[in-house]
């Protein structure tokens, strides 16, 4: 499993084993004033660094959970308007992370 804290200034991501003990960790800055798109990027090259470091495939991940800033729609997986991320206004970040991810 990994687990992704989108914040205002960086990305962390950790790589957990199924007895949820923290196998890797990996932070960057999130550089939000790029932009969705950039920081949608930085987000799959986080999960996709991380994964390479234990030289597992994507078949080997049971999942990957995203905590967002909010307000957000959790069962759409759509961030709606967060405070510290300006610019960000119904961004579809669940389906962007699937789509950019299944695309490399």
């Amino acid at each position: 499993m990994i687990g992704v804290d989108l914040g205002g200034t960086k990305i962390a991501a950790g790589l957990l084993n199924q007895e949820g003990e923290i196998l890797d960790r990996l932070q960057v800055l999130t550089n939000a004033a790029e932009g969705p798109s950039a920081v949608v990027g930085r987000i799959i090259e986080v999960i996709q660094k991380i994964m390479s470091r234990s030289d597992l495939e994507r078949e080997d991940v049971m999942g990957i959970g995203i905590g967002a800033p909010g307000p957000l729609n959790v069962r759409t997986g759509v961030v709606i308007s967060p405070p510290n991320l300006r610019g960000w206004h119904n961004v579809p970040l669940k389906g962007l992370v699937e789509q950019k991810r299944y695309a490399s």
